[in-house]
């Protein structure tokens, strides 16, 4: 009788360490950030931002399992900035309400540190490309104006440097309306 009783018990743990097993050699995303030569207007467009001007350096990625989200950041020469309004530097009522971008890459007195951004979620990116003019691209967040916009599923966030006239742009949102 015990032996009946212990041989369902040694199948099931079997079956289960072999889950575990096989899941554990699953490997991570082999996905490489693809180099492109031109910007890709249908991601930004995609996005529902809307600038003019020259691109000088563009990363999207899409990323995750089953909730999956994209990630868009810009930088751009624009021809204007009129829908940009609030006055730099943030506001740290502004800053409290971002939920989707990573506000730490603003730190006083350094440019807007962005590179780091390419080496997130690498392990779950499905999808990753990138532009990149070879012009300078510091972008600094004292002095000039930003705008952040937040929907239920996007944010995004807009930072004009005067000093350099360049405008960052960085929009994060869930993909396939999860």
């Amino acid at each position: 009788m015990l032996i009946n009783k212990v041989k369902p018990f040694t199948t099931y743990s079997m079956t289960i360490l072999i889950l575990i097993l096989i899941q554990s050699c699953i490997p991570p995303s082999t996905d490489q950030i693809e180099k492109i030569d031109t910007p890709n207007n249908s991601k930004i467009k995609d996005f529902g931002i809307k600038i003019t001007g020259q691109i000088i350096y563009q990363f999207y990625q899409k990323y995750g399992f089953t909730d999956l989200k994209e990630h868009l950041i810009l930088i751009v020469k624009p021809e204007n900035v009129d829908h940009i309004s609030t006055d730099l530097p943030f506001d740290s009522l502004d800053i409290k309400r971002v939920e989707k971008i990573d506000m730490q890459k603003f730190i006083k007195d350094k440019p807007i540190i962005f590179v780091y951004e390419k080496n997130m979620h690498t392990d779950i990116r499905l999808e990753s490309e990138e532009y990149d003019s070879g012009k300078e691209k510091l972008v600094f967040h004292e002095n000039g104006k930003y705008e952040l916009i937040q929907t239920d599923s996007t944010e995004t966030i807009f930072v004009f440097d005067s000093q350099t006239g360049l405008l960052y742009a960085e929009s994060k949102k869930q993909s396939n309306g999860h």
